[in-house]
């Protein structure tokens, strides 16, 4: 980073009752904005993790563990972090090579890499497992290539499964919702609302299995503008198009530890335009 900013999000902590905690950023490892790591060059979860309430900390060894999520640190204890393999994993397996064809442009745009954003959770289980629930984008890999609001383009959950103190986790993701209609929408200032999508991890007390997202999106409603503008490619709709357009609170459910997820349930005071079924 500079003195405009960073690749690094503020940092999260999460303990549990007994004592074990994480602590840890959603960025870079150095020379990740050159590729030159040889560590991970992918914007991804780095974090420590502590037995004793906070009183101490550490990560797992580097060296030949580094495909499995293990770093070495200045300070000799290490980092975890979701290592490169579950990266691949969930754009070999959710992207597949998806083709964006621009109509305006005339051009056509393959997905086959990724971004993590800004506005993430982390957590500790009751089981001392990692979680972290993610804003991810679908990316060209070319220099100049951009990140796409598609469908695919929404919250992720990764799971490391805690394996005891130094030693490297397995690690699972999941899908959690679309970001789709909200993140390619800009709010009063001109930005994207990516930036205005916190979202929230809780587990519940009665089951270990069961866990919750709470995230604020969008509700588009119907369509509300001239219909004649749609058949433009390059019209751009604005939200006086979708007069109905609303923020809301959504709250999205697993209750089988994060592999699946229920659909999204809208709790905010709009009305319900799904006739009653979930």
């Amino acid at each position: 980073g500079d003195d405009t900013g960073s690749y690094n999000t503020s940092p999260y902590v999460s303990c549990t009752p007994e004592g074990v905690c994480g602590v840890g950023v959603v960025g870079l490892f150095l020379g990740a904005d050159s590729d030159a790591s040889d560590i991970s060059n992918n914007h991804t979860g780095i974090f420590k993790m502590s037995e004793d309430h906070g009183a101490s900390w550490h990560g797992c060894s580097g060296g030949e563990n580094v495909s499995q999520g293990c770093a070495n640190s200045s300070d000799g204890d290490g980092y975890y972090f979701i290592p490169d393999a579950v990266w691949d994993d969930l754009v070999d397996t959710q992207f597949a090579g998806e083709v964006v064809v621009d109509e305006c442009e005339g051009t056509e745009h393959l997905l086959d890499d990724f971004w993590s954003y800004y506005e993430d959770d982390m957590k500790v289980d009751a089981e001392g497992n990692v979680h972290f629930v993610m804003q991810v984008l679908p990316c060209e890999s070319t220099e100049e290539g951009f990140c796409w609001y598609t469908a695919d383009a929404g919250l992720y959950h990764i799971k490391g499964m805690n394996n005891g103190p130094g030693e490297a986790m397995d690690w699972s993701w999941s899908f959690v919702m679309t970001g789709e209609a909200t993140w390619s929408f800009s709010d009063l200032t001109g930005d994207t609302y990516i930036w205005n999508n916190l979202s929230s991890l809780s587990f519940s007390v009665e089951d270990p299995d069961v866990l919750y997202v709470v995230t604020g999106m969008g509700t588009p409603g119907s369509f509300g503008g001239d219909e004649a503008n749609l058949e433009d490619p390059c019209y751009i709709t604005l939200m006086s198009d979708y007069p109905e357009w609303s923020e809301d609170i959504y709250v999205v459910k697993s209750d089988d530890g994060g592999e699946t997820w229920w659909n999204p349930l809208n709790v905010s005071n709009t009305p319900d335009n799904t006739g009653g079924v979930c």
